[in-house]
């Protein structure tokens, strides 16, 4: 299910180069999908990435976000691209990251942003396929 959803960000978004679902406690990227995925190296870089712009990696006693809540969304305009991190309301070290192209801009992706969380949502079993 999971590359699926994944499949699909890329698939109906031509502006998500990559998408990927990450365990941000783990640093590690654990499904990605894409046309021309960068190397393991860069794909735990973007992990990275998406833990520093959401503000860290949760500790172990740290709450979680609202159950059934919306995601945190944050966004990173790279030279390479834009980087769109979503992380789980209810499994905060878990979120979906999109690696979007060069050009594309942070107010440009509000339909890729709502597909994203009705994908992270799905993955975290609170939504309907």
């Amino acid at each position: 299910m999971v590359t699926e959803i994944l499949d699909g960000l890329v698939g109906a978004h031509p502006i998500c180069r990559v998408a990927a679902y990450a365990d941000l406690s783990a640093g590690m990227v654990l499904v990605a999908r894409g046309e021309g995925l960068p190397p393991r190296e860069r794909l735990d870089a973007l992990c990275a990435e998406g833990a520093l712009i959401l503000g860290g990696v949760p500790g172990p006693d740290a709450p979680g976000g609202t159950p059934g809540g919306t995601p945190e969304v944050a966004l990173l305009q790279a030279p390479d691209g834009l980087r769109v991190a979503l992380r789980d309301p209810d499994v905060p070290e878990e979120a979906l990251l999109c690696l979007c192209a060069p050009g594309a801009q942070a107010g440009g992706i509000e339909a890729l942003l709502a597909a994203a969380a009705r994908g992270l949502a799905r993955i975290g079993g609170r939504d309907a396929p």
